[in-house]
């Protein structure tokens, strides 16, 4: 196992963030099972019956209970994949079907208004896939796209037949829904949530409505989350410093956990959203084009050092930004000073030219 010190950047207050995959020592495409394996050779090695009095020891247990708790969670892992903070995957996302009728009449309001609170994934669709109780649509590469409807808080399967070649030159999956339905793609390994993918408005220049996809591919790659609910909760994590937006652009920006499919028949699933309505869509999978990918590394590449550099920059830009405020405040200061003794001494020489009553004044408060 890697080192259980291993931290992520910080985060906007300073504070380091906890890397759960490294202090677990797994990949972040670990399986819920291997997960729990190393959180048992962990929580073994450091549990305070094996280390009394070790202060250490204890920290090292809290984290790996820490970990293990998020990481095991589909949908708080979800979170901390998409967030990159531990903090903020402690908080629940809203299981709709629990919601009362008013309640997601206002969470629909919320949703028109820009605040789309995050959603979880059904239980009971969980469930399902474990369980293997659900019929599945077959997908086919490269076919036309499947047009489909989903029933709120549903969910309809998809079963994808991937070849050698195939598996070779990485997959796109992808979910459009013109009439902008919300919706969640996943994929599951072994009845198990791997992915997920909340929708998000489509890309200028591709078609209008709401779309997410799922790039399966042998290169180490990104994934940045523009949904609104992700929106949504960075703006709840109470960041009161008006700074650009070029400074939020990449804080979604993270390792994606996509891996290459191996050939053979892999799972997927497209979970309805929606509060009151099914979620229409259309569903494709398709080849990938390998040329591109050196393309995508150096543009990746460089979006990560941006990142990096970014947040060092922004630091330095609040110091300078809130000098200036001073500096600012020091100019209007002196600037109405300035004014004030201006118009006295011309209120004054009125006075000694006999052109305005001479006025009786205070010379302690009127300065020397």
């Amino acid at each position: 196992f890697v080192s259980v010190n291993s931290k992520m950047p910080t985060n906007k207050d300073g504070k380091e963030k906890k890397d759960y995959y490294a202090i677990l020592g797994v990949s972040r495409t670990a399986t819920p099972s291997e997960i729990k394996q190393a959180y048992h050779v962990l929580a073994l090695k450091y549990h305070p019956d094996k280390n009394p009095g070790n202060a250490e020891a204890a920290e090292l247990f809290k984290d790996v209970g820490e970990a293990k708790a998020v990481l095991c969670d589909p949908n708080r892992r979800h979170t901390y994949d998409t967030m990159g903070d531990g903090d903020i995957a402690e908080s629940d996302r809203v299981d709709l079907e629990s919601v009362p009728f008013t309640g997601k009449v206002l969470l629909s309001f919320l949703n028109k208004v820009g605040i789309a609170m995050p959603t979880a994934v059904n239980p009971r669709v969980l469930g399902e896939a474990q369980e293997s109780n659900f019929q599945a649509i077959t997908i086919k590469l490269d076919a036309a796209p499947l047009e489909c409807t989903t029933e709120k808080q549903k969910a309809t399967f998809f079963k994808l037949t991937v070849d050698d070649p195939a598996a070779h030159t990485g997959i796109c999956v992808r979910v459009h829904s013109p009439s902008k339905s919300r919706f969640k793609l996943l994929s599951f390994q072994q009845g198990q949530l791997g992915q997920q993918e909340d929708s998000a408005d489509a890309i200028p220049g591709t078609k209008p409505g709401t779309y997410a996809c799922m790039y399966f591919s042998s290169f180490d790659n990104y994934r940045h989350d523009t949904s609104p609910a992700t929106q949504t909760m960075m703006r709840a994590q109470g960041d009161e410093k008006d700074v650009p937006v070029v400074f939020k652009q990449l804080d979604t920006y993270l390792p994606a956990n996509y891996t290459g499919l191996q050939p053979g028949e892999h799972l997927f699933a497209v979970f309805s959203d929606n509060y009151f309505l099914k979620a229409k869509y259309t569903i494709q999978a398709r080849r990938c084009v390998p040329t591109v990918v050196p393309d995508i590394q150096e543009v990746e590449k460089k979006l990560w050092e941006k990142k990096n550099s970014l947040q060092e920059f922004e630091s330095e830009y609040l110091k300078v930004r809130e000098a200036f405020m001073k500096a600012e405040k020091k100019v209007e200061e002196e600037t109405s000073e300035v004014t004030k003794l201006l118009k006295e001494r011309d209120d004054l020489y009125l006075q000694y030219a006999h052109l305005k009553p001479v006025e009786k004044r205070d010379r302690e408060s009127a300065g020397p």
